[in-house]
């Protein structure tokens, strides 16, 4: 009898003190976000209304013409890549940029859509990238679209202060 007892204490130790599964970055599925609407406004207050909005942001190029505007990177926290041990999940630190563009579709429609571009910052082994001269650097990550469709409803809100429906 004790020697069950022992057997169970030794097997019961040893399951609680075996490694987790730990695999980094760990990552949560995507959710599927709005990232492009369509407005019942012309192109030109469409694009006035959009460049306020985007123009918290370091904006390093936008073309009236083609329709497009592009900020610089900004640095955040990630919305799908964590580390951690566990149910621990500490965010990676990221930096993303928006593209956001404009395409007229009528004469009193327009379609704005935003893209985010992502990457995280992280070191070469956890990435399991070569060493080519530094250990950390910056990696292409998938984006959640969170991102951007929070940047869609923003533009949403002051189109429809602008506009009374």
């Amino acid at each position: 009898m004790k020697l069950r007892f022992f057997l169970l204490f030794i097997i019961l130790v040893i399951n609680s003190c075996s490694s987790k599964k730990f695999e980094e970055p760990g990552h949560v599925d995507a959710d599927d976000f709005k990232t492009h609407m369509t407005f019942q406004l012309d192109y030109d207050n469409t694009w006035r209304i959009v460049r306020s909005v985007v123009g918290k942001y370091p904006v390093i190029s936008e073309d009236t013409k083609l329709g497009i505007m592009e900020t610089d990177w900004i640095q955040g926290k990630s919305d799908r890549l964590y580390s951690g041990y566990g149910k621990t999940r500490i965010p990676y630190k990221i930096r993303y940029k928006f593209k956001v563009t404009i395409e007229p579709e009528d004469e009193m429609e327009t379609k704005v859509k935003v893209e985010t571009k992502e990457e995280y910052f992280s070191d070469v082994i956890t990435s399991g990238d070569d060493l080519t001269g530094s250990i950390y650097k910056w990696y292409p990550a998938e984006s959640s679209g969170h991102k951007a469709s929070i940047l869609l409803r923003e533009i949403e809100e002051e189109i429809r202060k602008t506009v009374k429906f």
